[in-house]
């Protein structure tokens, strides 16, 4: 028939308000005719209406006439469309779990698994921070691709359900203001906190865009104290220098090379690094608190990798890996699953370097972001 499957009808149905706040109907155009998901007539139409809600609810009402194929030449033109990807993403994610079944645990279950996993079901689930310090005042590199990162970052938090605030080139004090004021706020209706850091770093500090140090330590200090948030996941996400060198150019001689280092090994180097003379740099940036997750782009002691044009390995590696299994996988699994790509998929254009990343989890309980729930 002409009609668009059940199935596919009753998730633009359960994902009404979602598009209706997300999809950027302009952003679609022409892709929506290539695709012959509209008539001219029909673009026309489309076109014509003042409100971006309008022309979402004239899609949602015309897309279930146009056949069975409708529903995966929508999926084609968001996935072609720059920054729409991420529905495209969700609008799968609930279609390969065959519709909603999962609803049919018993209370026992629900209560056991709940004992064992943060809640996340608020809406939006919290806030998440970017900063993103791309120059610097001084000396220090240009950090060429950090905005590959940070837009990168920013549609994966949205599609996660956070309410994210992006900031460019903060200077130390700055940086400082932004996460103390972060703390202080009222996250009672929330579930979660995110913060995201991109910039230059030593041993357990990061550099603002004076090229002043901040120890990740005192940046998560901020958080211990807050009432609204005790008991609540505080999120960490640092992508910069762990010590060596600044992280930047080919060649850079401080990676390891794993062709001759085998796995015993590289514990054995994790331990000294934690061990030696960088003692305080890294064990002290722990948050003595439960309930913190730092999540490093790379070990103590070593460089990170950026490339120019894809961003930084981690972070590329990270948004990559959570887009696909956010809806089923908690978070400390796709962290692993992040190590082992960066560790295996990546290399430094030489060939030679290598990185690999180390979450530093005090989370209590299990954490699933369950998009789109």
């Amino acid at each position: 028939g002409n009609i668009m499957e059940e199935e596919h009808r009753e998730l633009l149905r359960v994902n009404r308000t979602y598009l209706i706040q997300n999809l950027d109907p302009g952003a679609l155009d022409n892709t929506l005719i290539e695709e012959k998901l509209l008539r001219e007539d029909e673009f026309e139409e489309l076109r014509s209406l003042k409100s971006k809600r309008e022309k979402v609810e004239y899609l949602l009402g015309v897309l279930p006439r146009k056949g069975p194929t409708a529903f995966d030449g929508f999926l084609k033109v968001l996935e072609k469309t720059s920054g729409q990807e991420f529905i495209a993403v969700k609008l799968k994610a609930r279609d390969t779990n065959g519709g909603i079944a999962e609803d049919s645990d018993s209370e026992e279950q629900d209560a056991a698994r709940l004992a064992e996993e943060y809640p996340m079901k608020a809406k939006p689930r919290g806030r998440a921070l970017i900063i993103n310090n791309k120059r610097f005042t001084g000396e220090m590199k240009t950090r060429t691709g950090t905005d590959v990162d940070a837009d990168s970052l920013e549609g994966l938090f949205r599609f996660l359900s956070f309410e994210v605030e992006r900031v460019d080139n903060r200077r130390a004090f700055q940086i400082r203001q932004l996460l103390r004021d972060l703390a202080n706020a009222d996250h009672s209706k929330y579930d979660a906190v995110v913060v995201a850091i991109l910039s230059h770093g030593e041993n357990g500090q990061v550099y603002g865009m004076d090229e002043q140090l901040i120890p990740v330590e005192e940046l998560t200090g901020y958080f211990k104290s807050s009432p609204s948030l005790a008991g609540k996941p505080k999120l960490f996400f640092l992508q910069a220098c762990r010590g060596g060198r600044m992280d930047g150019g080919v060649d850079m001689p401080d990676g390891f090379d794993d062709s001759d280092i085998e796995t015993p090994e590289i514990e054995q180097f994790i331990k000294d690094a934690l061990a030696g003379d960088e003692v305080d740099a890294t064990l002290s940036s722990l948050p003595s608190d439960a309930d913190f997750l730092l999540s490093y782009a790379t070990t103590p002691g070593y460089v990170s990798w950026r490339n120019q044009a894809r961003g930084s390995w981690y972070v590329d590696a990270l948004v990559q890996i959570f887009y696909k299994h956010a809806t089923r996988e908690h978070l400390l699994d796709m962290l692993t699953m992040v190590n082992q790509k960066v560790a295996t998929e990546y290399k430094s254009s030489t060939g030679a370097k290598k990185q690999i990343p180390a979450p530093v989890t005090m989370l209590t309980r299990k954490l699933y972001f369950r998009p789109g729930k």
